[in-house]
C-alpha cells in the first residue's frame, strides 16, 4: 500500500500520480519491501521572511514485518 502526503502544499493528482508511479517502478526490484506499507511525504519549505526560489523535498518511510536496516 502507498500513501501520499503533502505538507506545506496543495494536493496535486499529478504529482501523486507520477510519485507513486515511480515509487511502484523501484518496489518491483525488492521482493522484501513490496508488501509493506510506504509513505511518501512530499513538503515545500519556503522562508515567509525572504524571497527566493522554493526548495521541495521528498521523504520515504517503509513500514513492515521484517525490513531490517
Amino acid at each position: 500500500m502507498i500513501k501520499v502526503v503533502f505538507q506545506n502544499l496543495k494536493r496535486s493528482d499529478l504529482l501523486e500520480s507520477y510519485a507513486i508511479e515511480r515509487i511502484e517502478h523501484n518496489l518491483q526490484k525488492f521482493a522484501e519491501v513490496d508488501q509493506s506499507k510506504v509513505i511518501i511525504t512530499i513538503r515545500m519549505e519556503n522562508s515567509p521572511f525572504h524571497r527566493g526560489k522554493d526548495l521541495f523535498g521528498v521523504k520515504l518511510q517503509f513500514r513492515g514485518r521484517g525490513l531490517k536496516t
